[in-house]
Parts: structure tokens; C-alpha cells; sequence
């Protein structure tokens, strides 16, 4: 079976990174035998930029019966195990159960639409909705009783073993899976041209020139401090996902949890570290950094030059801000070098000048309560936005934590990826996102219980009751968020703080359908 070990790291551009542990497919702890890792795409110069690397290996039954003892006892022998070769054709009894009882589950792929049914993806243009369709069609539905009773007998259950992630120096640059230029020399030509399928982004081709592990006594780099931040194995069935790999064939892949990389040469790896690692040079330097996830959806660190705003609108061809930011992010922030005319009425009247449709939605920094409310929300936002046709950019202050959260939101909970599969894509496309699985987690079920697949007809419904609504302005949305009540309005959502504070004087039809005031303009 397939297992992929990812991890994110602040490296430079000469870095080589694997990972070494207990059992023999990863050396036990050999670094000499490691698995080696590749980066996702080039690895920045700067350095002040992480990077996505990774590595899948091939685990037979046998392997995993003789892991299943405690880590680094006689059990770990794992013999059977070595590194993945894409034209392996390797298939075993599990995952044929597992594709089975998906497909039965799921219907006929081209007919499933996700897990809100209601299409998320035909809002995305061009081969990237069909990928991301079928992407969809093989969510492996935990919940649904033969699915789970099929991932009650994963073999990985019985895997005990612990690792970590190591970096030495190459002297001379990786060669990534993703290369910057269409049509580069590849093993597998798979990217002669710009358009890549689902399967391409979750199974790229390991390039002709891999890398080998360091040799006996070359410096490395091991991560945390000793044994005790040794990583453990341990099984989760949201890390299995169903999808066509290389060869174009359906297989089962265990897709472990993206790792950051506890580098012991400077601070720590928690959000507040990664995040300011990331925010003081960007914003020292005055830039913009963002990642385009879709045709249609960027996301980003928030604009700080009136140049920013013509890049969006003019080369970018946004036509909708969704900004996550606080007040007090806002006024610090902002494109305009006198503090005193920062407002909250101005940034609205900037955006609108432009010609973009701006969307508010307050959500205090590096707060995993705030990002769990918010999250069902913002997918429904963003699934507006993109329904109406808009091209969305949506920014925080770094665009690292609030606005990745809402964006996998969207990807999750309206489009129906697996979680794990969302946690790769958008950490491949923004290796600097901080990954928030409990918001997620929470979120999916917020949005379920709050916005079943039938809203938008309800909307409907509602709106012939006010007449005819006209989407070129402002409408007041409302959606319940009960438990948001004790926390305070610049936190979270509810109340005057969430409304466009520019467009509060004129009316606007309002569609009823539950609680909480969310202003939109489409």
C-alpha cells in the first residue's frame, strides 16, 4: 500500500529534506537510509518562504504485519517496503474493497456532485471543474456505514512506528516534481501543457534526476530535540483518499497530515512563529504575496499599495475582495500613508472607486475559536461569489491563516474534496498556508446542520416575497450563529462591526434565513 509523507520548511534553495525513523522503509533511523524527499515546486531563493516536500512509499501486507510491534522493536523489520515508483502497478486486497464500496457509495463518478450536491465545482471554469468533479466523486464518506466498515480492516491500523524529518545541505538545487516551465524534461509527460488534471496535482511524476540520501558523514540537520519529539504514526481514516494516480489507474493512497518542520536552529514551529516569519518580510518589504488555488479563487496577503489594487483588478482580473481582516488589521494596514484618514468607510470606497465588489467578514488573527465559527460562512460566501460569476481574492493580513481556512472551507464543504485532499492542494499551491484541521473538522459540521443543499432555493423562495432583487447592490444575508453570541463583534461575526460600513446608508432588500447579518455585495 501507499503511504506520502509531507512536510513544509523554511529551506534554501540548496536544502535537501527526508524523513528517517523506526521502521526499515525509512532507514531506521539511518539518515544514510532515509527516504528522500522532493519539493512540490521550486524552492524560493529568499528563503524566507517555506516549501512543500514529499515522498510516497510502498507498504505490502507482509510489511505491515511485521511493523505492527512497538517502534523500533524486532517487528519493524518491514523488508518488503521501498520508495514508490510511479510505474508500479501494485494492487492489494484492502483498497480494491475500499474502491468498491466508494463506488457503490458514491454512484457513477460524472454523476456525483460533491458532498453538498449542489454543483460547487460547475462554478469553476475550464478542465479544472472536471477535475476537481471527479476529485469529488471518490470522497471516501466516512460516515456512510460500508465505507466504514471497509476502513475498520485498513491494514495501516496495526502500524506502530515513530520518525522525523531531517535536512542536510546539496550544494546545488532539487530538481521539484512541478516544474516552472511547461513542457520541462520530465520522466513522465504529463506536463506538456499549462492545463494539469486533478490526478496530476495529487500524483505528480517524480522527475528524471531524484536525489539519493546523505552520504556517511555529511552534516544533518534533525528536527525538535531528541526522542521526546519523535513523530508517531498513528492511523486516522481522514488520511485515506480514493484518487486516479500517474498511470491513470484508481488506487488508495494514505495521505499523512502535512508536517512543519521543527528546525532546533530557531524558534518554534507554532502558527504565531510561522505566520511572523512569513508577515514581517512581506510586510516590511511592502509586497503582496498571493497564490492562485483556482482559475476563479486567489488568495493572499492583504494589498499595501494602491498598486496592488490595479494588479488585482487589471492583471489579475478580480472583481470581488473577501477580507477577513479586523479594524484594527484594517487600519494598520491599509494602502494609505496617513494614519488619520485609515477608515473603515474608506476602504470600502477604495474598492468600490475600483470597480471591485467588497465583502467584509471581521475574524480576529490566530484564533482557532474564531476560525471554528467562521468557516461555514465563508464557504458559503465564496460559494455565492463564484456561482455569480465573480473572480475572488481572499486576504487576511498574510493570507496564512483566516483566509486559507475559508478558502479550504469552500474546497471542503461546498466543492466535497476529502479534507486531506484539501490540505495538500492548498498547501501545494501555498506553502506558507497554516493548516487549521480542527476548524475544518467543526466547520463541516456547522455548515451541514446550517446550510442544507436546498438553501439557495429557499433564498429563492424567500427573495419573490421582497420583489425583485437586484444583484448589482448590496444584500444583507442572514445566517445563523448562535454560539458566536459571547464573543465580542470585532472577533468574530454579528452585529454592526459585520456590515459594509460604505454601503450602511443605503437600503437593500434583505433575504431572511436565519440570524446573523452578513453583508455581500455581488
Amino acid at each position: 500500500m501507499r503511504i506520502r509523507f509531507s512536510c513544509v520548511a523554511f529551506v534554501p534553495p540548496d536544502a535537501q529534506l527526508g524523513v528517517v525513523g523506526s521502521p526499515n522503509f525509512l532507514g531506521r533511523w539511518d539518515p544514510c537510509r532515509c527516504l528522500p524527499l522532493l519539493p512540490y515546486s521550486s524552492v524560493p531563493e529568499s528563503g524566507t518562504e517555506p516549501s512543500l516536500w514529499f515522498a510516497d512509499v510502498e507498504v505490502s501486507d507482509e510489511a505491515v504485519q511485521r511493523c505492527g510491534g512497538p517502534s523500533g522493536g524486532p517487528s519493524d523489520a518491514c523488508n518488503d517496503s521501498q520508495p514508490h515508483k510511479a510505474s508500479s502497478e501494485t494492487r492489494d486486497q484492502f483498497s480494491d474493497r475500499l474502491i468498491a464500496a466508494v463506488t457503490r457509495t458514491n454512484g457513477h463518478p460524472a454523476r456525483n456532485k460533491g458532498s453538498g450536491s449542489r454543483g460547487a465545482s460547475s462554478y469553476v471554469a475550464g478542465d479544472e471543474a472536471s477535475s476537481l468533479a471527479a476529485a469529488a466523486a471518490y470522497r471516501v464518506n466516512l460516515s456512510a456505514p460500508e465505507i466504514a466498515a471497509v476502513m475498520d480492516q485498513h491494514p495501516f491500523k496495526q502500524l506502530n512506528f515513530e520518525y522525523k524529518f531531517i535536512v542536510w545541505n546539496l550544494n546545488k538545487r532539487v530538481t521539484p516534481y512541478v516544474p516552472d516551465t511547461p513542457g520541462e524534461a520530465f520522466q513522465w509527460c504529463a506536463y506538456g501543457s499549462p492545463s494539469c488534471t486533478w490526478s496530476t496535482w495529487l500524483f505528480p511524476p517524480p522527475p528524471a534526476n531524484c536525489t539519493e540520501p546523505p552520504r556517511q558523514g555529511l552534516s544533518v540537520v534533525w528536527e525538535g530535540y531528541g526522542s521526546s519529539s519523535n513523530r508517531k504514526f498513528v492511523f486516522d481514516p481522514m488520511d485515506v483518499v480514493l484518487d486516479k494516480c500517474e498511470t491513470g489507474k484508481l488506487v488508495s493512497l494514505y495521505l499523512c497530515k502535512i508536517a512543519r518542520f521543527e528546525d532546533p536552529r530557531v524558534r518554534g514551529s507554532s502558527e504565531y512563529d510561522h505566520t511572523t516569519r512569513f508577515y514581517n518580510t512581506i510586510k516590511a518589504e511592502a509586497r503582496m504575496h498571493y497564490s492562485n488555488i483556482l482559475p476563479n479563487l486567489y488568495v493572499g496577503s492583504c494589498p499595501r499599495q494602491l498598486q496592488h489594487i490595479r494588479h488585482l483588478k487589471e492583471d489579475l482580473k478580480i472583481t470581488a475582495i473577501f477580507n477577513l481582516q479586523t479594524a484594527n488589521d484594517i487600519r494598520e494596514n491599509f494602502p494609505d500613508p496617513t494614519a488619520s484618514t485609515r477608515t473603515l468607510e474608506a476602504v470600502g470606497h477604495l474598492y468600490e472607486s475600483a470597480g471591485l465588489r467588497y465583502v467584509w467578514m471581521p475574524t480576529e488573527d490566530m484564533s482557532d475559536t474564531c476560525r471554528k465559527l467562521v468557516v461555514a460562512q465563508c464557504a458559503l460566501v465564496l460559494e455565492a461569489l463564484l456561482k455569480n460569476g465573480h473572480t475572488v481574492y481572499v486576504h487576511c493580513n498574510a493570507g496564512v491563516g483566516r483566509s486559507v481556512a475559508a478558502v479550504s472551507a469552500y474546497l471542503c464543504f461546498s466543492v466535497g474534496l476529502d479534507v486531506r485532499k484539501v490540505n495538500f492542494l492548498v498547501n501545494a499551491k501555498r506553502p506558507v498556508a497554516y493548516w487549521d484541521e480542527e476548524a475544518i473538522k467543526c466547520g463541516e459540521t456547522d455548515f451541514q446542520v446550517k446550510f442544507a443543499s436546498s438553501l439557495f432555493n429557499a433564498a429563492h423562495s424567500q427573495a419573490s416575497d421582497v420583489g425583485a432583487i437586484d444583484y448589482r447592490r448590496p444584500f444583507a444575508l442572514t445566517v445563523s450563529c448562535e454560539e458566536s453570541r459571547p464573543f465580542r463583534e470585532s472577533a468574530c461575526l454579528g452585529g454592526a462591526s459585520s456590515v459594509n460600513p460604505c454601503q450602511a446608508e443605503r437600503a437593500a432588500p434583505v433575504m431572511n434565513i436565519q440570524s446573523l447579518r452578513l453583508w455581500i455585495a455581488v
